[in-house]
C-alpha cells in the first residue's frame, strides 16, 4: 500500500519540531499535542495517532482505509468535536467524523482536548476536541508506498514561507481491502463450521487536497483554506452479513476565510462553508430492510468571532459568538422522495483567565450558551491551574454541556440505521482533576474524570437488525488516565493507560447498572523507538479490553492485544528514506473467550473472531513499504 509519509523539511532534510510542553502545561484543560514528525511510522493515519493519547478510544470498521471514529472519555463519536485549524467538520456533533477521510501528513500536529474545550472554538462537546493544525512548513515532499491487500498511496506537498505564504498538499489512496479473516459462522459453540474467509466488497479509493494561503503579519493577516475530499468505497457489512455490491460515494468541501488583527487586543473572525454529500447505493437490499438508492447532502454555513485582550497582565477577558445555519436533504433517487431539514444555531460566550500569586494560579471561566429554535441552554464551565514551579501543574475542570440530536439521528433512513424524531438533546456534566510533571527528558500526567450524561442518545438494534437511536435515562462514566513520555538519548518511549467505569442509570431491570456499549474498561498504548546513524526502529503495542455491543451486556467483542514494528533507513539527508512497517505483527485474528461472560462460574471457553465496532473483522498481519523524499 502506498503509505505516504511526509514531513515538512528545512535545509538538509531536518524535521523541525516545536516544543509542545507549554501547550499542555500552561492550561487547566487536559490537552495532548502530538507532533506529526519523524518519530511516527510512515504508515500512521489520524486514527492511529489519536489512539495514542490517553482517554481516547478509536473504533474501526475493519482494515486499512475503513471507517474509524474516536471516543473521548467514554463519549459517543458524535460527542467529539473534530476541526481543521479550528474550523468544525461536525459542528455541535452534527455527525460522527470518519477519521480515515483526513490526510494526517497534511498537518503539523494533532491537538486532543479532553473535556473543557477552549472558548475560541465556540463549541462545548461532551467528550472533547480533536483539532488538526497546519503549521509553518517549507520545502517540497514526495512520498509513495505499497503494501498488503492491494493498497497504495502517493502524495506531494509544497510550501513557501514569507509575507505571502502558500501551502499545497495532495494525496491519493486506494486499497482492495480483501484481507482474510476468521469466521465462526455465527455458531460460537460449534467449532466444526469455523473457517477463514476473504473480506469482500471492501475496496476504497480516496483523494484529498488541502490548500492554504496566508497574507500579512501578526498585525493583520488573512488566511484562506480549502480542504477537499472525494471517496468511493464498498459497504462490506459485519462478519455475519457480508455484502457484494453495496457502495458509498462521499464528497466534501470545507472553505474558510480567517482574519486576525491586533496585538494587544486580538480579534479573530472566521467564516466557513462546509458542503458535503453521500450517495448510498444498496439497490440489491444487502444491508438494510430493502433496496435503497439515496443521496444525502449536508451543508453548514457559519461565522465565528473571537476577541480577547490583556488587562495589566493579570486578566485576559474574551468574548466569542458563532452563528451557523445547517441544512440537510435526503433524496431517494428511484422515487424522487425527499425532505429538507434546516436549523439555525447561535453559540455565544463570555470568558476570561485571571492570574494570581505571581502567575502561579490561573482561574478560567466560560459563561457560554447554545440557542436553537426549540432549545436554549446555558453551558458554563471553569478550570483552575496551579503551578507551584515550572515542573508541576495541578489541574481541575468542571462544566455543563449539551448536544442536540443531528439530522441523521432524527430523520435518517439508510441501510441498517433509521431515525427517531422524538429524540431530545443530550445534557451532561463533566469534571476532572489531574496532576502533571514535566522534566528535562519527559513528562508524567495522571487525571481522574467523572461524567454524567442525561438523555444519552444510543443506537439500539431490533430483531430485524435495524438500529434505532433512543434516549437513555442517564449514564455515568468515571475513569483514570495516565500518560508518560520519555526520551533518553536515542530512545523515545510513550505510554498511555485509561481505565474506565461506565454505568447505565435506568429504571429498566434488564439494563440498570450495566456497562455502556462499546466502551472498553481498559485501553493501553505503548510505543518505543530508537534512532541512530540514519536508522530508526520502532515498536508499538495496543491493548483494548473486551467491550459489550448492547445494553443488556450479553454480546461482547473480544479483547484486542496487537503489536506492530517498523524499520526506517535514511542514509543521507539528500537521499530518500525507506521504511518497512508490519501491523498486527503476531497475525492475531481470533480470540479465546469465556463461553458466558455474565457467569464467572462457567469455565468453558469459545473461539471468536477478532472484531471491532458491531462485529466488523480486523485484519491480520499487514506489511507496508513506504518511500519519502524531502527537498
Amino acid at each position: 500500500m502506498i503509505w505516504l509519509a511526509m514531513a515538512w523539511a528545512e535545509e538538509g532534510g531536518t524535521v523541525v519540531v516545536e516544543d509542545t510542553h507549554d501547550a499542555e502545561q500552561d492550561t487547566s484543560a487536559s490537552v495532548t499535542v502530538i507532533p506529526i514528525d519523524e518519530t511516527l511510522p510512515m504508515s500512521s493515519d489520524v486514527a492511529a495517532v489519536v489512539d495514542t493519547a490517553s482517554g481516547t478510544t478509536v473504533r474501526r470498521l475493519g482494515g486499512l482505509g475503513d471507517f474509524s471514529g474516536v471516543s473521548i472519555r467514554g463519549s459517543t463519536m458524535r460527542q467529539t468535536h473534530v476541526a481543521l485549524d479550528g474550523v468544525p467538520l461536525n459542528p455541535d456533533g452534527s455527525s460522527a467524523v470518519n477519521l480515515s477521510q483526513l490526510p494526517l501528513w497534511a498537518f503539523d500536529s494533532v491537538e486532543i482536548v479532553r473535556g473543557n474545550a477552549p472558548p475560541e472554538l465556540a463549541a462545548a462537546p461532551i467528550g472533547g476536541v480533536v483539532n488538526l493544525r497546519t503549521g509553518d512548513p517549507s520545502g517540497l515532499t514526495l512520498a509513495a508506498g505499497v503494501g498488503a491487500f492491494g493498497t497504495g498511496r502517493a502524495a506531494v506537498a509544497a510550501a513557501r514561507p514569507g509575507r505571502i505564504e502558500t501551502l499545497a498538499f495532495a494525496e491519493g489512496f486506494r486499497t482492495q481491502g480483501d484481507f482474510p479473516y476468521f469466521d465462526d459462522n455465527g455458531t460460537e459453540y460449534n467449532l466444526d463450521d469455523d473457517q477463514e474467509r476473504i473480506r469482500t466488497n471492501n475496496a476504497t479509493s480516496q483523494a484529498n487536497a488541502l490548500l492554504r494561503l496566508r497574507v500579512g503579519d501578526e498585525r493583520l493577516r488573512w488566511t484562506l483554506m480549502e480542504a477537499l475530499l472525494w471517496r468511493e468505497e464498498g459497504v462490506p457489512g459485519p462478519i455475519g452479513a457480508p455484502t457484494t455490491v453495496a457502495s458509498l460515494r462521499s464528497r466534501r468541501s470545507l472553505t474558510s476565510l480567517t482574519l486576525d488583527t491586533g496585538e494587544m487586543v486580538h480579534l479573530r473572525t472566521t467564516g466557513w462553508a462546509l458542503l458535503s454529500d453521500e450517495l448510498y447505493d444498496d439497490r440489491d437490499g444487502e444491508v438494510g430492510l430493502g433496496q435503497q438508492y439515496t443521496l444525502t447532502t449536508f451543508n453548514s454555513f457559519g461565522v465565528t468571532g473571537h476577541v480577547e485582550g490583556s488587562v495589566q497582565d493579570v486578566a485576559v477577558p474574551a468574548a466569542t459568538v458563532s452563528v451557523r445555519v445547517d441544512r440537510s436533504r435526503s433524496t431517494e433517487l428511484d422515487t424522487g422522495d425527499g425532505a429538507l431539514h434546516q436549523r439555525l444555531t447561535v453559540t455565544p460566550s463570555l470568558s476570561g483567565d485571571v492570574y494570581l500569586a505571581q502567575d502561579r494560579v490561573t482561574l478560567s471561566a466560560v459563561a457560554g450558551g447554545l440557542v436553537l429554535p426549540d432549545v436554549a441552554a446555558f453551558t458554563p464551565r471553569g478550570g483552575v491551574l496551579v503551578q507551584p514551579n515550572e515542573a508541576w501543574a495541578l489541574k481541575a475542570n468542571v462544566g455543563r454541556y449539551l448536544r442536540p440530536p443531528d439530522f441523521r439521528e432524527l430523520h435518517g433512513d439508510r441501510g441498517a440505521l433509521i431515525g427517531n424524531p422524538a429524540l431530545t438533546p443530550e445534557r451532561g456534566v463533566q469534571s476532572d482533576l489531574g496532576i502533571r510533571w514535566v522534566g528535562a527528558d519527559g513528562s508524567v500526567e495522571v487525571t481522574g474524570f467523572w461524567n454524567e450524561v442525561d438523555d444519552l442518545i444510543l443506537y439500539v438494534q431490533n430483531t430485524q437488525r435495524t438500529a434505532l437511536p433512543i434516549n437513555l435515562n442517564a449514564a455515568r462514566i468515571r475513569g483514570v488516565e495516565g500518560a508518560m513520555d520519555w526520551t533518553l538519548g536515542p530512545v523515545s518511549t510513550q505510554t498511555n493507560v485509561t481505565r474506565t467505569w461506565s454505568t447505565i442509570v435506568s429504571d429498566t431491570p434488564q439494563t440498570a447498572g450495566n456497562q455502556l456499549p462499546r466502551i472498553p474498561q481498559w485501553d493501553v498504548h505503548h510505543g518505543t523507538s530508537v534512532a541512530w546513524s540514519g536508522v530508526r526502529v520502532g515498536h508499538r503495542w495496543t491493548y483494548t479490553s473486551g467491550n459489550t455491543w448492547d445494553r443488556t451486556n450479553w454480546y461482547w467483542a473480544p479483547p484486542r492485544n496487537l503489536h506492530g514494528a517498523y524499520v526506517r533507513v535514511h542514509p543521507k539527508p539528500s537521499w530518500p528514506s525507506i521504511e518497512v512497517d508490519v501491523m498486527n505483527l503476531t497475525d492475531n485474528d481470533r480470540q479465546v473467550m469465556p463461553r458466558n461472560v455474565l457467569d464467572p462460574s462457567d469455565g468453558e471457553t469459545v473461539v471468536q473472531p477478532l472484531t471491532d465496532f458491531l462485529g466488523y473483522p480486523l485484519p491480520g498481519r499487514t506489511i507496508l513499504l513506504s518511500l519519502r523524499y524531502d527537498r
